[in-house]
């Protein structure tokens, strides 16, 4: 089974900060561009071709939930939707699943759903319809809305994430990992299917890439999850679904940024949508080489260049820039004296 590989701190998949390659920088964008037009070029493909239409159908029954509330009364493992969907959310099992049917019996066990499962054959399960609400997040938020599973589709991942650290499985230790364990890469045909998924939901529900959520982006507090992990590839389904988003690189001078102290960067973060300040949330997803809790300079560089890239970023599947974040933006350097800072490499880029 092919693995997308990783070298030690950093992946293949992930950007690197080479500050001082521009072509580097125009040889990525130029690749970018032509993957996404043919992402575009195939979005007028019929339904009957559609990754969504061929869902194998594995459907809860919410009659077989073994779960009750205080009141003893039996819980549900979905309930009828009354937002609209605007996210969606990559989540993993952990260890101890093999199978779809084993993850049901929990599902049932605990009250808990998903609406698609990828199973370890990267074969993906339609669990929950999308006009219904599974349970999957928990305490969570996003750019400030609480209770995501009201808005968000769930997929699982029957997928390890990390192991012990003396577990004979492969696995890798992280940088900055103040935990004992090896984070486990992902097989390549299961990161194709999740993907393919992706891609399609955000079609079907004109969903923006920065609304492509792992688990660990929105649970409040953070701690206790830490899926989808740092060694998800976004980079790789962007280019090749323009599935989720993943920042282009661009060349960041830390020097020029030196006013900028903690709690600004704290406020771009949250202004992207994450719920806090915490830097190991924000490290999981956009990986900078380490996923210590320190604000250190990679992930300076990393929030600095997501918040460069994203301003101006043309989503591929919805399509033009995310005005929303622009305006709060400017809104936010503008009332901090930080806008020529910033439009000074906007104009660079």
């Amino acid at each position: 089974m092919k693995k997308l590989i990783f070298s030690l701190g950093l992946t293949v998949c992930f950007p690197l900060f080479a500050m001082d390659s521009t072509s580097e920088s125009a040889r990525q964008d130029d690749t970018y561009k032509t993957r996404m037009s043919a992402v575009q070029s195939a979005e007028g493909k019929s339904a009957e071709d559609d990754v969504l239409s061929r869902l194998i159908p594995s459907h809860l029954d919410n009659d077989l939930c073994t779960k009750t509330n205080k009141k003893g009364e039996k819980e549900k493992v979905f309930v009828p939707r009354t937002q609209t969907v605007n996210s969606i959310m990559l989540i993993w099992t952990g260890e101890g699943f093999e199978n779809v049917e084993d993850l049901k019996k929990i599902y049932y066990s605990k009250g808990t759903s998903t609406h698609i499962v990828v199973d370890k054959d990267a074969q993906p399960y339609r669990i929950v319809e999308d006009d219904q609400v599974a349970f999957y997040a928990g305490p969570s938020q996003w750019k400030g809305v609480p209770s995501v599973n009201q808005y968000c589709i769930g997929i699982d991942n029957i997928f390890d994430g990390f192991v012990p650290s003396k577990s004979p499985k492969e696995g890798v230790i992280l940088p900055g990992d103040t935990m004992s364990r090896k984070w486990v890469e992902w097989p390549l045909n299961m990161v194709d299917s999740i993907g393919e998924l992706v891609a399609s939901e955000q079609r079907k529900h004109n969903i923006r890439g920065r609304n492509v959520l792992a688990h660990s982006d929105a649970r409040m507090p953070f701690g206790d999850k830490w899926d989808i992990g740092p060694l998800f590839p976004w980079k790789y389904i962007r280019d090749k679904f323009g599935a989720a988003y993943w920042p282009m690189d661009h060349e960041i001078n830390l020097e020029d940024f030196k006013d900028l102290k903690e709690e600004h960067y704290a406020d771009l973060i949250t202004r992207f949508g994450f719920p806090d300040s915490n830097w190991q949330r924000f490290k999981l997803h956009f990986y900078p080489g380490n996923i210590s809790p320190d604000l250190d300079d990679a992930t300076k560089k990393m929030i600095l260049n997501l918040t460069i890239d994203y301003y101006n970023y043309e989503d591929p599947i919805v399509g033009g820039k995310d005005e929303e974040f622009r305006a709060a933006l400017d809104e936010y350097l503008k009332k901090n004296e930080l806008e020529s800072i910033f439009r000074s490499y906007w104009e660079k880029n």
